[in-house]
């Protein structure tokens, strides 16, 4: 491997480098990497990705030592995100892991929309949603995550107004300009009225689709961002009055 070779994979995210490892391993069936029950261990990918290093020069070793450190941060990247899990406790004592059903599934563009979205903190979510919506989005379960999300925004709305209203009509009877519960009435009236806007648009398109049909939202990107959101109109919520 050439020093150039090395310093491209060195460029490369510890997501990036870890959708190549799974690659890799999944188009290695027959080769030497795999051990009883499609078990893998780390030194042998790593020797695998290498090839032969007897021949190389002082730079390309010195160079080797970052690019395994390299690859311990992908593998490590990997175990975080259930991509490799321990076979069974012996095994997995001993350093050995296999494929999980996720990454026997997915295909590598949906890892890398996976990788994306590792944006999402669960300490930046609102509380209110924090535990349920991270449990669901880190499961792949990216529409549900959204309506949970959505949802919570509507009931939050709900209960500090006590209207008995749903959707998008709650929505505009809580922040109606001037006399809405909700409204800022410290902001002039156009800005009182796109709040309103604001909420309405949400909860229309977020919420009251997933309460009336399957929405298939495959794109973790996406249901980041809409979940993100949610978390900053919740936030908001609570600071009506509140000020």
């Amino acid at each position: 491997m050439s020093p150039e070779e090395i310093d491209a994979i060195l460029d490369l995210e510890p997501e990036e480098l870890g959708i190549r490892i799974i690659r890799n391993a999944r188009a290695s069936e027959t080769d030497n990497i795999r051990f009883g029950n499609g078990m893998l261990a780390f030194d042998t990918i790593f020797k695998k990705e290498i090839g032969n290093t007897s021949n190389n020069s002082q730079q390309v070793r010195q160079k080797l030592k970052l690019l395994e450190r390299a690859y311990r941060e992908a593998w490590s990247w990997l175990e975080a995100s259930a991509f490799l899990i321990w076979p069974d406790t012996q095994n997995g004592s001993n350093g050995y892991r296999v494929l999980s059903r996720r990454a026997k599934k997915m295909s590598v563009e949906e890892m890398k929309l996976f990788a994306d979205a590792k944006g999402l903190s669960r300490e930046h979510l609102h509380p209110r949603i924090a535990t349920k919506v991270w449990s669901e989005f880190i499961r792949g379960q990216f529409d549900t995550a959204v309506f949970i999300a959505a949802k919570a925004v509507e009931v939050s709305v709900r209960d500090k107004t006590g209207i008995e209203e749903t959707g998008v009509s709650l929505m505009r009877s809580a922040f109606k300009k001037k006399i809405g519960p909700l409204a800022d009435t410290s902001t002039n009236e156009g800005e009182q009225e796109a709040r309103m806007h604001l909420f309405a648009g949400f909860i229309g398109s977020y919420k009251n689709p997933g309460s009336h049909r399957d929405v298939n939202m495959e794109n973790p990107v996406e249901a980041m961002q809409v979940v993100m959101f949610a978390s900053h109109l919740l936030h908001l919520v609570d600071q009506v009055g509140n000020d």
